[in-house]
């Protein structure tokens, strides 16, 4: 049998996200290199797109001096740019604010690799169109093939030339459409020889150099083979979203090891390159084995995995003293099917020495999982120095304890050796190798250990003073003086390293339970915050700021939290609101606002934002991925407590408003039974006393008074009834004209010497809904209508079919709401309105019309007077006009 179609719930929940997004469309021109025509096409459709009545505004383009390229700028706005000063220098960039605030429907950014001048809000124009794109504007841009991180150290292989604007190829997983514009290199070097790519002596060295044919044809066809696998990509979202059988093969995963190599980076993108090819997701995991890190390993590591968060892969942080073991845990546990390793940079004696590469142990363990290993993309001697520099950090004072060791147990032995013979000194050099792997450092167990065996061999061993060995037993001593110093020195090093991973990871995971004791578990908010951000400036041995969320507005309040112990200037708060208002982490050590003092977090949960918090670190201070990882994690746990101290008090308040609702209810069913009852009694006895001479204008009156009274406990009644439940649906077949004038009959008291207008769309419309509660909420808008206008004036109904809905508009020639949108407000009344009422008589409309699945508004008409209209979905008889 045929499998049956089972689509990718991932695919799936991803498609969703985009339907219902409200971001704006990125479409990137894509070219091989400068001079291919991108800003030209670009511009063309910008055109185009303006000739069909969308707004276009030009954000930034580069001519460079071309005329073709400028006449195509004339009749599109180009908003002008932003000045950045740096260092007495003032350059221009494009105005991303300028651009926010103006919102056009598409914005045209010429060169999308390019870097934003320093001061400016993001390092890369990428990010300034990323953050466009958030705000719903699209984008035209254009981009060269050698800007695109993966591909970069590719294009140095080809042209010698290390490019350093790269664009991540997250955001060209980003676009909607990415155009290829291609031209053959004769015919670009032609352009480039006629002086229409770049000018003078710049013309004759570019075509030198990078605009060589051979690079050329090399660039052009990374350009069409990226093109091509965008569209292959594409082509299997389609066939996935309109259900195509195919050959559809289980997903591939892909798992790249990042270490502090220098050439983890071309691991990274060499990964991006495959996962792109085979339609696969990936993964960068960094394993923290123990060893300690140089300050320029730890700068490296928090690089590349940064690299591989903006290529658009995951990122995970282990620990373990098995870096294999660890890379195949995780393997078996994220079901990835190909694992990415660097080629062994050692020579096969040092291999065989340490036991073996990385790249051997997991192709030896790696079962049915791939193994990819990959020759770095620079040269080896980078590797050696950066070795040969690790390793200048041992202490002086270890090597001054070896020393002093290996003196003592040398003067020692010389003094005894006639007494306990030259195989117990042996014995002591043994113990001084033991006891010295207990403290000292691997490199100098192993230096003190050779030193003593050597000096054993020349000072007790006959004949003495030479290095000369005859018996099998002092052979044997020797090499295990050697043996020794090497299995010590590498457990007790393999120890240490373990422990300080273990102490590390200890202190994180109390400081963290601490702080979440501190801010949760506290019963008061505002000290558990003080307590919190105490233990993280104990911690990081820095200050912190706290910016709330003003619950009325829903902004981020300007005055920090009283327990922080910094106050940022305007500039850093501003940096703060950006974090706020895009849910991202910025300022130092970021993308985005990195020349900020402090860095700030977004205090967010699954369904809340509840502030920022910022962190002000030492200038020379740098913060490692862990050190992150908990600062994020900290955040977190603040935003959670914020978020339950915010729903504990929308509790209590929902709770207290419930008991006032039900007080209220408990008393307008009272005062309406109360006064009904006596009104009864009263409307009984003024109609028994109608028929007594001479008190007919005093009854008329007293009437009149009773009706008013009557009508109002009828609203009472009827409001706490809305408020109680919902009332009971009975739809049945009407004619809307019959329901018109039985209304307009209701209301004649209150119509008196008015004119009613009804147009209808057809005499006999008949409409499927519930009478009763449609002519009940149409009363309380006709007498509205009546009560608040003058005698002898006009009032308009006006019905029709509108898209299954029935819409009635009440319309009056009085003066009009004074605020239409507190019309609906319970006991509002109109500061116009004559005396009498109680307000409650649009709000019940409302109330009515919401139990038919309608909705009522209300307005003033542009000619004058008030206007209210009901739209109630109905089932006609005739078709929709």
């Amino acid at each position: 049998m045929k499998t049956p179609f089972r689509p990718d719930p991932d695919v799936l929940l991803a498609e969703l996200n985009r339907q219902t997004s409200q971001q704006g469309h990125l479409r990137i021109f894509f070219g091989m290199c400068p001079g291919a025509g991108k800003t030209y096409a670009m511009l063309q459709a910008a055109r185009q797109r303006k000739a069909e009545g969308v707004d276009v505004v030009v954000g930034v383009v580069e001519t460079h001096g071309r005329p073709e390229t400028a006449a195509l700028l004339e009749d599109l706005e180009i908003l002008p740019r932003a000045r950045v000063n740096y260092r007495g220098t003032v350059l221009d960039e494009m105005h991303l604010d300028g651009l926010l605030l103006r919102k056009p429907r598409l914005a045209v950014v010429d060169e999308l690799a390019h870097s934003n001048a320093p001061g400016s809000r993001h390092p890369k124009r990428c990010a300034d169109v990323l953050e466009l794109l958030e705000a719903g504007i699209d984008v035209y841009t254009t981009l060269n093939v050698q800007h695109v991180e993966s591909r970069a150290p590719v294009v140095r292989q080809i042209t010698g030339i290390n490019v350093r604007e790269t664009v991540p190829d997250s955001v060209l997983d980003r676009a909607d459409e990415i155009e290829l514009i291609d031209i053959s290199p004769e015919q670009l070097r032609k352009r480039l020889a006629d002086g229409r790519v770049y000018l003078g002596d710049r013309a004759a060295a570019a075509s030198e150099n990078f605009f060589r044919e051979s690079n050329l044809t090399a660039l052009r066809e990374m350009a069409l083979r990226l093109t091509a696998e965008r569209v292959d990509q594409g082509m299997r979202e389609h066939m996935r979203e309109q259900r195509i059988s195919g050959p559809w093969k289980a997903r591939e995963r892909l798992l790249v090891g990042v270490g502090p190599s220098p050439f983890a980076g071309d691991l990274v993108r060499w990964t991006r390159r495959v996962a792109d090819a085979l339609d696969a997701t990936w993964i960068a995991v960094y394993v923290d084995d123990g060893h300690p890190l140089t300050e320029e390993e730890k700068k490296r590591v928090t690089q590349f995995l940064a690299l591989a968060r903006q290529l658009g892969g995951e990122v995970e942080s282990v620990a373990g003293p098995r870096v294999a073991g660890e890379l195949l845990r995780v393997a078996h546990e994220q079901n990835v099917t190909q694992i990415v390793v660097g080629k062994p940079q050692q020579s096969p004696w040092m291999r065989l020495l340490r036991g073996g590469s990385l790249a051997d142990e997991l192709i030896h363990r790696s079962g049915d999982i791939d193994i990819y290993v990959v020759r770095p993309e620079q040269g080896a001697e980078t590797v050696r120095t950066k070795r040969i520099r690790a390793s200048e950090g041992v202490r002086f004072r270890e090597w001054g304890w070896g020393l002093l060791l290996l003196a003592g147990v040398t003067l020692f032995g010389w003094l005894l050796r006639n007494w306990i013979g030259y195989l117990s000194v042996a014995l002591f050099y043994l113990l001084m190798t033991v006891t010295g792997a207990l403290f000292l450092r691997r490199r100098v167990v192993l230096t003190t250990a050779l030193a003593g065996a050597l000096l054993w061999n020349l000072l007790f061993v006959q004949p003495l003073f030479t290095f000369h060995i005859a018996q099998f037993h002092e052979a044997m001593m020797f090499v295990m003086l050697i043996v020794v110093a090497l299995a010590m020195g590498h457990l007790t090093t393999r120890m240490r390293q373990r422990e300080e991973g273990e102490r590390q990871r200890q202190r994180s995971t109390a400081a963290l339970l601490k702080l979440t004791r501190s801010s949760a578990l506290n019963p008061d908010i505002k000290d558990g915050l003080g307590e919190a951000l105490e233990q993280i400036n104990t911690l990081f041995s820095a200050k912190t700021v706290l910016y709330l969320r003003d619950q009325n507005t829903r902004q981020l309040n300007a005055a920090p939290h009283t327990s922080s112990s910094w106050v940022p200037s305007s500039k850093e708060y501003s940096v703060a609101e950006w974090a706020f208002s895009n849910r991202q982490m910025a300022g130092r050590f970021t993308d985005t606002l990195p020349g900020a003092e402090g860095t700030f977090w977004p205090l967010q949960t699954r369904t809340s934002l509840m502030g920022v918090m910022g962190l002000q670190l030492d200038p020379v201070r740098e913060l490692s991925l862990p050190e992150r990882d908990l600062l994020a994690s900290f955040a977190t746990q603040l935003a959670l407590a914020l978020e339950k101290d915010h729903f504990r008090a929308a509790f209590q308040r929902a709770e207290v408003l419930d008991a006032s609702n039900r007080l209220r209810r408990v008393l307008l069913d009272n005062v309406s039974h109360e006064l009904r009852t006596p009104l009864t009694a009263l409307k009984a006895a003024l109609s028994a006393l109608k028929s007594v001479p001479q008190t007919g204008e005093l009854l008329k009156e007293a009437d009149a008074a009773a009706d008013r009274l009557a009508n109002m406990v009828d609203l009472l009644v009827d409001s706490a009834r809305l408020e109680t439940a919902q009332p009971g649906v009975k739809k049945e077949w009407c004619e809307v004209r019959d329901l018109i004038e039985d209304t307009v009959q209701l209301c004649k008291k209150e119509l008196k010497a008015r004119a009613v207008q009804v147009n209808l769309p057809s005499p006999d419309l008949l409409v499927f809904t519930d009478t009763r509660l449609l002519q009940q909420a149409l009363v309380h808008i006709i007498r509205n209508a009546g009560v608040h206008t003058p005698d002898n004036s006009r009032i308009e109904i006006h019905v029709r079919i509108l898209n299954g809905n029935l819409e009635i508009t009440v319309r009056d020639h009085g003066t009009g709401f004074a605020d239409p949108i507190r019309a609906f407000e319970k006991f509002y009344r109109d500061p116009q309105a004559p005396a009498g009422g109680l307000g409650l008589g649009l709000p019940i409309t409302r109330g009515l019309i919401r139990a038919l699945t309608g909705q009522v508004d209300a307005c003033n008409h542009p000619d004058g007077g008030a206007e209210v209209t009901v739209s109630v979905p109905v089932e006609t008889r005739i078709p929709e006009l």
